[in-house]
């Protein structure tokens, strides 16, 4: 983090870090404006400002500033691990598995069968 004036500003790396992803996609999501940010001697930056807004929704921010309640500097821990989003598992996947399922389902009956 540096800190120019009363502004706070985090590089890629501290980016990177925060959502849990590569630099190579957190600098792909400045350059595509995902958020905003700044170049400083060619190295991306992003304001604190910013990652609050990202990280603090909107319906709580407001919800806070009516209960004037001050806005949290970081992001507040989660106790628990967010699950990963699933992954789109492709036909030919879903088709082999079916296939397998049944398969067992066929030995599971002819050993029920072949039993006394």
């Amino acid at each position: 983090m540096i800190r120019i004036g009363e502004v706070e500003f985090y590089d890629v790396k501290e980016i990177a870090v925060m959502f849990n992803v590569q630099e190579a996609t957190a600098r792909k999501w400045l350059k595509q404006g995902r958020f905003e940010g700044r170049k400083f001697s060619n190295k991306w930056y992003v304001p604190k400002t910013e990652l609050e807004r990202i990280l603090i929704p909107e319906e709580t921010r407001a919800y806070m500033e009516k209960q004037q309640q001050p806005v949290p500097k970081e992001k507040p821990e989660d106790p628990k691990p967010k699950p990963k989003p699933k992954r789109e598992v492709s036909q030919k996947l879903k088709d082999h598995v079916k296939r397998l399922n049944e398969l067992n389902r066929q030995r599971h009956a002819q050993k029920k069968q072949q039993s006394p």
